[in-house]
């Protein structure tokens, strides 16, 4: 599958998507029954079931060596044409003469791929984003009527540089097109969403990432408690008791999100980052079994930290997701620390310059077996179990 049909594939399943809803909520609508309460959940279940057989079907689809299109409408990745012809009216004045009249030009085995974005305007209709289109050709022959003199010499100058000729004239063409086909595919997705507008304010990807939020707090993850820490070197005992982070859960999307098929496989490019981050801790250290002892409090505060990953996703969801890239940034820190005496402010001093110094050395280091350690966690993740058993048809 080339890279031209990622977004048609994107949009031809939202177009289903919506026509599906849009056909059912109008057959529904004509069954009577003697509750309107009972009709709804009966054309809910309805509509869950055929989403659902239709998903599970994409699933299925995905599942041969070589898959082309989607089930029941095979889409191919650009438009193949033998010829096409183009004719218009021309205008030629030179010192001499004047020239007008008819022009053919004559493309043999032209090869059409474009890409087209679809986006939520304020309105909460979808329309047509960007459109990008390219045409390679083999051959072209070009005939221009009422030339006289000039048609011989002229029209060998352009038979003989086809392909510098159609470049000079593809953008004013292409621009034209443009224009016809946002309006149809606009106008095809008005007709087939029936009018419906969809959420501009808030992405069902937001949505999904706050509810993540209050997963985490629930989870008791914010604030969250780290075990405590006792480390022995000969006379010398360190001890870090009663730490709390706060904060973790106040990660938000940063930017837009990029998500592409390519070669059969999914990608998605999205960065998270956080707010303030808080943390506070005892310590204690002592000498020679408890002799001398010094305990004391220990703050610390982190300005953000963001997080920029790539995640592949075959579209056989038997295959595990693999995590591609993974980006660090830590912000400023700023450490208080009491209970030390004087070793306070030189604590301090250290703890607040040499970090922020080399905090990207920091986050280069722990990039790695971060990555590592979330690939073995996606390793666990069945995708195509999760959907099926979160989706099946009742």
């Amino acid at each position: 599958m080339k890279e031209s049909v990622k977004l048609i594939i994107l949009g031809f399943v939202l177009q289903c998507f919506v026509t599906r809803v849009i056909c059912l909520n109008d057959e529904s609508s004509t069954t009577e029954t003697p509750s309107s309460t009972t009709v709804s959940d009966y054309n809910k279940q309805v509509a869950e079931n055929r989403l659902s057989t239709q998903l599970l079907a994409l699933i299925d689809h995905f599942h041969q060596e070589d898959p082309l299109g989607l089930p029941g409408a095979p889409v191919k990745a650009g438009i193949q044409l033998d010829q096409m012809n183009v004719k218009g009216n021309y205008t030629l004045s030179s010192f001499f003469t004047k020239a007008e009249g008819p022009f053919t030009i004559v493309l043999r085995d032209v090869f059409v791929k474009g890409n087209a974005s679809l986006a939520v305007e304020r309105d909460g209709m979808i329309r047509t984003k960007d459109i990008e289109m390219d045409i390679s050709f083999k051959d072209m022959a070009v005939d221009f009527q009422n030339l006289g003199f000039f048609a011989s010499i002229f029209q060998s100058f352009i038979n003989s540089a086809p392909t510098l000729v159609f470049d000079a004239i593809k953008p004013l063409l292409l621009s034209e097109a443009y224009v016809q086909i946002s309006k149809e595919i606009d106008s095809n997705i008005e007709k087939a969403s029936g009018g419906h507008r969809f959420p501009n304010s808030i992405s069902p990807l937001d949505m999904a990432i706050a509810d993540a939020r209050k997963k985490v707090r629930s989870l008791g993850y914010d604030p969250y408690k780290i075990k405590d820490y006792n480390h022995t070197v000969g006379l010398f005992e360190m001890k870090m008791m009663n730490t709390w982070i706060t904060g973790i859960s106040s990660f938000y999307r940063v930017g837009e999100i990029v998500v592409g098929v390519d070669n059969l496989t999914m990608s998605i490019v999205m960065e998270i980052g956080t707010q303030q981050i808080l943390g506070a801790s005892q310590w204690e250290v002592s000498f020679g079994s408890g002799m001398i002892t010094r305990a004391g409090n220990v703050q610390f505060t982190i300005d953000h930290l963001n997080a920029l990953f790539e995640i592949n996703q075959s579209l056989d969801l038997r295959k595990r997701p693999q995590i591609k890239d993974l980006q660090l940034e830590l912000g400023n820190i700023q450490v208080r620390c009491d209970g030390a005496g004087t070793l306070d402010y030189v604590t301090e001093f250290l703890v607040n310059i040499l970090p922020n110094l080399l905090r990207y050395q920091i986050m280069d280091a722990l990039e790695n077996p971060a990555k590592l350690r979330i690939q073995q966690m996606m390793n666990k993740i069945d995708v195509e179990s999760v959907i099926k058993e979160k989706y099946s048809p009742n």
